[in-house]
């Protein structure tokens, strides 16, 4: 009985160490499944941290985006403003072109109608000079002749008087010329 006993607390205890050994098979196993799941956990932390670092670059990325795109629109605002204030000044451009040439155009009839009056002037002095020899003519002529002098004289002054208004109006453009580059130089400091 004793033997049988001693046979079965032998087994036993070999029953315990393979236990045992089944065991510390299975410590070991949970030992490396832990370590695997640590470097797993390092891994997805440091992916994680990149994947935050990408998304605070792509925040900074679309910030400069919205600032470029500001910076933009007040760009092609400015260009607005200065493209009025050029088709400003070519207008007034054109408008000085065209009273110059208004201008020129009045001095040249005025020449005309100076050499005009002149030629006829002279006409009538040859005139007098021939009819010389009656003097009723002649003065009757002489006083037809002053009319019509008198008469020049007024259109001179006329014509005179409206080149003096022509001359002001083209200082009057000239003026809005200064003011209108005055203007533009403003608006170019400004976007700048």
């Amino acid at each position: 009985e004793l033997q049988r006993q001693i046979l079965t607390l032998e087994q036993n205890s070999n029953d315990l160490s393979t236990d045992l050994s089944s065991m510390q098979d299975e410590r070991n196993k949970l030992q490396d499944s832990l370590q695997e799941t640590n470097e797993l956990c390092l891994e997805m932390e440091s992916k994680l941290s990149q994947k935050r670092e990408k998304e605070q670059t792509l925040e900074e990325y679309q910030r400069k985006i919205q600032e470029l795109e500001t910076l933009l629109t007040k760009t092609e605002a400015a260009s607005a403003s200065a493209g009025l204030a050029i088709t400003e000044n070519e207008k007034a451009t054109t408008a000085i072109a065209d009273m110059e040439s208004r201008h020129q155009e009045t001095v040249a009839g005025l020449q005309k109608h100076v050499s005009d009056s002149t030629s006829r002037i002279s006409t009538l002095i040859d005139q007098l000079s021939a009819v010389s020899s009656e003097k009723a003519s002649v003065v009757s002529d002489l006083s037809t002749i002053k009319d019509k002098e008198e008469a020049q004289r007024n259109k001179i002054t006329q014509l005179e008087f409206s080149i003096e208004s022509l001359s002001a109006e083209g200082d009057a453009a000239n003026a809005r010329v200064t003011e209108l580059l005055s203007g533009n130089e403003s608006t170019e400091q400004i976007s700048k």
